[in-house]
């Protein structure tokens, strides 16, 4: 059987506002933002967020992925959404990125 999985992929600099073309790179906290943004639209109501290192699914491939102080799982009451968050230094280093990498994975 398959799982419909919805995944993204956050990495560069932030788009520039204003007058000032300040382009700092996106943050976990832009993430996050994507997938507020995101549960809204799709109606989800009850939604927590809690740090990976206290996931209840701490075997989950997606954890093994994430920075362990960067990362998030997603709740809805007992049932877990989904995780995302900073791409583990080691990961990226092994991928030889030059930016900060934030990934996601959700279960549909």
């Amino acid at each position: 059987s398959e799982e419909w999985k919805v995944a993204f992929l956050v990495a560069g600099p932030k788009m520039a506002s204003g007058l000032k073309a300040d382009l700092e790179s996106v943050d976990l906290f832009d993430a996050k933002a994507a997938v507020e943004g995101f549960l809204d639209q799709m109606g989800a109501k009850g939604i927590r967020m809690i740090p990976i290192y206290q996931s209840r699914t701490p075997d989950h491939p997606v954890s093994k992925i994430l920075h362990p102080g960067q990362s998030i799982e997603v709740l809805a009451g007992n049932q877990v959404l989904g995780r995302f968050g900073l791409l583990h230094p080691g990961v990226s280093k092994k991928l030889k990125l030059k930016n900060d990498v934030y990934v996601g994975e959700f279960d549909w």
